[in-house]
């Protein structure tokens, strides 16, 4: 398995719509903001191994966490990956 199919079957658990109630715990963006803090391309995490994936994205979230991470930074930071999405 890799990211992919991480994300795949993350996207299709989720509900259409669906938010995660606290962004810092969402591992997809835990994955997200481990691939900015590496600065490598978020598509990268696609071809990991299944096992490297969710190491990387609980790393993301662990840091998010044990930082204290704001409720404004999540909205500045889901306005950044909403202009991602819309370049796709």
């Amino acid at each position: 398995m890799t990211g992919r199919d991480v994300r795949q079957a993350k996207m299709a658990f989720d509900r259409p719509g669906r938010l995660a109630p606290v962004l810092a715990l969402d591992t997809e963006f835990g994955a997200f903001f481990a691939a900015r803090a590496a600065h490598v391309p978020y598509e990268l995490m696609d071809y990991l191994s299944a096992p490297d994936y969710m190491v990387l994205a609980q790393a993301g979230v662990n840091f998010l966490v044990s930082s204290g991470f704001s409720e404004s930074d999540q909205a500045d930071m889901k306005a950044q990956q909403q202009k991602i999405e819309m370049q796709k």
